[in-house]
């Protein structure tokens, strides 16, 4: 993994943004994209039934291991899901237990928390975080400091040098 200790945020200025031919996860040559969303949600608007959010979701190239090993985290995710419901029934019709419905409820949600396990461990934002996308810029928080140098260099912005407090928080931008 080529995670290191400081995320580096990289702000590109442009509408379209140009990533390096390697994967943020390892940096070895990508060749599956991925869909990041960016890690919050904007109030888009109020309406009279419903209120409006807007997220930004970007597709970026990982390596197909990676890749592999994302599909296979939701893989299990669904199918674990799946399973545990179904036993959580036929322990329940076999043992003839009489549920209330905070009971119920409560159990289905230890089983979905349970079959989330998977896809926490494993996924793209820990390596690369879209943190928000503007008309005129797009922000992206990077683990790795080579990689951001790539992403930066290709998209024609060039990294100051970081600086490294001493509570571990590098606040290196580039505009």
């Amino acid at each position: 993994m080529a995670k290191t200790g400081n995320p580096v945020r990289v702000k590109l200025v442009r509408k379209t943004v140009s990533f390096p031919p390697v994967c943020p996860h390892c940096l070895l040559p990508a060749s599956v994209t991925i869909g990041i969303e960016e890690s919050g949600r904007h109030f888009s608007g109020f309406y009279v039934f419903y209120t409006r959010w807007k997220y930004s979701t970007i597709q970026v190239p990982f390596c197909a291991e990676f890749g592999a090993r994302l599909r296979t985290a939701s893989t299990v995710c669904t199918a674990g899901f799946f399973v545990l419901i179904g036993l959580f029934i036929l322990v329940v019709l076999a043992f003839e237990i009489a549920l209330e419905g905070w009971q119920a409820a409560l159990a289905v949600i230890l089983i979905i928390g349970i079959t989330w396990i998977p896809p926490m461990i494993v996924r793209p934002g820990t390596y690369i975080q879209l943190l928000g996308a503007t008309e005129d810029s797009i922000e992206f928080e990077v683990s790795d400091a080579d990689y951001a140098k790539r992403l930066a260099a290709l998209n024609g912005v060039i990294l100051p040098e970081t600086e490294t407090k001493p509570n571990g928080d590098n606040k290196s931008s580039a505009a």
